[in-house]
C-alpha cells in the first residue's frame, strides 16, 4: 500500500479495501467496524486515561491489526519481546513515540496448553535479560473465545508453544494516542492513523465490554476459517 493511500488515515477507504481482500459480506463489515473503530478503542482510550492519570478520556487512532495464528502441535514459541522493539525499530524517531496499546482478541479458548501469554508488569521489571524475565513473569493467561485482552506495546510478554490438536487463533488490533508516523516531520503513517470514533465515556467502554465478547467470537473467526 502506498504511504498516500487514503485506507491508511480513512476507516471508510480501509475497510472498503479490507472487504474487498477478504471477500467479506456487508453485514460483517459493519460489525467489524463497530469493534475496530468504537468498541476496541473506547475501552483502550479509558485504560490509557488510567495509565496515564488523565483527567478526561483518550481518543485513538487504529494502527495495526493481524492474527495470530498457532497450528496444532507446532511446538514454536513466541519469544520474550515488546511490541514497539519490534514495530518501531526501524523509527529514527523512535524515542519520542509515546507507548500505544494492543487489544489481543482470543478467537479459540486459550490454555496452558495451547499457547497462553505471560507478563511481566512495568513496576516489577528489573532487567531485560531472559532470567529476569521469567521470574518476574505472570502466571500463563487463559482466557476463553471472545475475551480480549489489552496491554501496552512497552510491556514484556511471551507466548508459550501449542503442543494441543487444535488451532490456537487470536486478533490483534492496536491504538495510539498519537499518530504514529514513518519518519520525524513526515505526515505518512508508518502502518496506519486512522482516527476512531469518539467513544470514550466510561458508559460506551463498560457497553464494549458488555458486548465485545460475543462480537469477536461469531464475527471475526470466519476470516481465518
Amino acid at each position: 500500500m502506498h504511504d498516500s493511500d487514503l485506507a491508511r488515515v480513512r476507516s471508510s477507504c480501509y475497510l472498503q479495501t479490507r472487504t474487498k481482500q477478504l471477500k467479506s459480506n456487508t453485514v460483517d463489515t459493519e460489525i467489524f467496524e463497530l469493534l475496530l473503530f468504537e468498541k476496541l478503542p473506547a475501552i483502550a482510550g479509558q485504560l490509557m486515561k488510567s495509565y496515564e492519570k488523565a483527567e478526561t478520556g483518550t481518543d485513538m487512532f487504529f494502527f495495526n491489526e493481524h492474527y495470530v495464528v498457532k497450528p496444532p502441535r507446532s511446538h514454536v514459541e513466541f519469544r520474550w519481546h515488546r511490541d514497539d522493539d519490534e514495530q518501531l525499530a526501524m523509527c529514527v524517531h523512535r524515542d519520542e513515540i509515546p507507548a500505544y496499546i494492543s487489544a489481543w482478541c482470543a478467537l479459540d479458548d486459550v490454555t496452558e496448553v495451547n499457547g497462553a501469554l505471560q507478563f511481566v508488569p512495568l513496576d516489577e521489571l528489573s532487567g531485560s535479560d531472559e532470567e529476569s524475565l521469567k521470574r518476574h513473569a505472570s502466571e500463563p493467561m487463559t482466557a476463553k473465545a471472545g475475551d480480549v485482552l489489552f496491554f501496552l506495546s512497552n510491556v514484556w510478554h511471551f507466548s508459550s508453544s501449542n503442543e494441543s490438536d487444535g488451532a490456537r487463533r487470536a486478533f490483534y488490533a492496536q491504538y495510539s494516542r498519537e499518530r504514529i508516523t514513518a519518519r520525524p516531520n513526515d505526515p505518512s503513517p508508518l502502518s496506519f492513523a486512522i482516527p476512531c470514533r469518539g467513544l470514550n465515556s466510561v458508559s460506551m467502554g463498560e457497553e464494549a465490554t458488555r458486548n465485545g465478547n460475543d462480537m469477536v467470537n461469531k464475527k471475526m473467526m470466519h476470516n481465518l476459517e
